[in-house]
């Protein structure tokens, strides 16, 4: 049985990235910024940073502390991600194109998302080993094996490449963004009683995310996932309370998708066959025909 799980995840310098290069100079890249938009070294520099310096650092003779360099791109409303991609360019690096193409597939309904880019990040550990992609294509590779077993039909080698993974998260003590998104996409081949002990651990580190960027989505995902994983272990009260928290986390970031696989689940749960045509129809209305099909298939195993 095929199920559906959702997956949504300082530089300057010269620096191999996969087929692009990275420049060294960054602090050139930092005086064509500012002079390209017309501002003097007294400008950016104001009571904070010595003018001397400023210069040092912009003929590449002087390292700065991120703190500085944060102060300084702040004065010409440049992010550090723009900063990078200007150091790049003006162009995505292979590696960066990988993560960034990861973290924006939604579910395994997109099999053929998770197998095209498996198949680039082989290609990019051909030139250099690298151990987010590597980790990347773990996950990846566990994914694609998901999309056509069970959980307890999952091979041993899939279970290696997770519990590599699972090993280095498991030891880390304060779980970030980046490690939150990659727990959640391994989660469905974790044993369930792993799962009961890193719950708590999950609520603490996404609560200090309260205010981060997306955090909602991630959240919604994690409990979509997690409230699966209580009904397949006969946990259908537990779900219903998680269901509920994603489906109103769902709302609040009118995200169709989320609605209608929480309503259905919602209806599983509670055996309210209304409740399950309800969100298959708003599914069926926007056009997400690979959930439909997925969550047609988890009615009848539920049945």
């Amino acid at each position: 049985m095929a199920f559906i799980q959702f997956i949504i995840w300082l530089h300057g310098c010269t620096h191999y990235q996969g087929g692009n290069i990275m420049r060294w100079d960054f602090g050139k890249v930092y005086k064509t910024i500012r002079t390209g938009k017309g501002l003097s070294q007294k400008d950016v520099c104001h009571n904070q940073i010595n003018r001397t310096t400023l210069s040092r650092i912009e003929n590449d003779n002087q390292n700065t502390s991120f703190e500085s360099m944060q102060y300084l791109l702040d004065q010409v409303n440049v992010s550090w991600d723009e900063f990078q991609y200007i150091c790049n360019e003006f162009q995505h690096s292979s590696r960066n194109d990988i993560i960034n193409e990861y973290y924006t597939i939604v579910s395994t309904a997109e099999i053929k998302k998770v197998r095209n880019l498996q198949v680039r990040c082989e290609k990019f550990l051909k030139t250099v080993e690298d151990n987010k992609i590597r980790e990347i294509h773990f996950v990846l590779s566990a994914l694609s094996k998901l999309e056509t077993d069970c959980p307890n039909q999952i091979d041993a080698t899939t279970k290696e490449l997770v519990s590599l993974v699972w090993n280095r998260l498991s030891k880390i003590d304060i779980w970030t963004y980046d490690d939150i998104r990659l727990i959640n996409a391994i989660l469905y081949h974790l044993e369930f009683p792993t799962i009961l002990e890193l719950v708590p651990k999950l609520r603490q580190a996404l609560q200090k995310y309260e205010f981060y960027t997306n955090i909602d989505v991630l959240h919604t995902t994690l409990l979509i996932n997690l409230a699966y994983i209580y009904m397949q272990n006969h946990y259908f009260l537990e779900s219903q309370e998680i269901l509920t928290e994603a489906l109103n986390l769902s709302k609040k970031l009118n995200r169709v998708d989320f609605i209608g696989i929480s309503t259905v689940r919602l209806g599983i749960c509670s055996n309210d066959k209304q409740q399950v045509e309800n969100g298959m129809l708003l599914l069926n209305l926007v056009g997400h025909d690979n959930l439909v099909l997925e969550l047609e298939k988890e009615i009848v195993s539920f049945a």
